[in-house]
């Protein structure tokens, strides 16, 4: 079974919780990183969503978390563009049965989640799908499961 895992503002190995539970029911997983272009554009107010010492931080952050995947025998997979797009492609191209990610509960984090579930569901129509969702130290978390 194949197993895909989007970091967002989570990129530490040793208590991600949910990547633990994904790795335990899966054979094969794919791990991904988005960096999503629409917190690089400017807003009416003249700012972006990542500021350009966050993004070096963000940088530095990916190579950090490249070589710990990469020390038990993973790798991290980094794209840009819109996450709406790219995670329902990548579950579709590489036929993944189970997907985990995190959301934080700001406003366009749960955007995000409301619209990659309706998009998630029917990219995989025809398979059971179930949405489960749990709060957990303050973070909304949610995973997909196709059977």
């Amino acid at each position: 079974m194949r197993g895909l895992y989007v970091f967002t503002h989570d990129c530490r190995l040793h208590d991600n919780r949910l990547l633990k539970e994904l790795v335990g029911q899966v054979d094969e997983l794919i791990c991904l990183y988005i960096l999503d272009t629409r917190f690089l554009h400017h807003t009416l107010f003249q700012t972006t969503g990542l500021s350009l010492h966050r993004q070096l931080f963000l940088l530095q952050t990916l190579k950090d978390l490249s070589r710990q995947l990469e020390s038990l025998g993973q790798r991290l997979i980094v794209r840009v563009g819109d996450s709406h797009k790219i995670i329902p492609q990548w579950v579709q191209r590489y036929s993944i049965e189970r997907m985990a990610m995190t959301f934080h509960p700001g406003v366009y984090e749960q955007d995000l989640r409301n619209a990659l579930a309706l998009r998630l569901l029917s990219v995989r129509r025809g398979g059971r799908e179930r949405l489960r969702e749990d709060q957990y130290a303050g973070v909304l978390q949610i995973q997909h499961h196709w059977a």
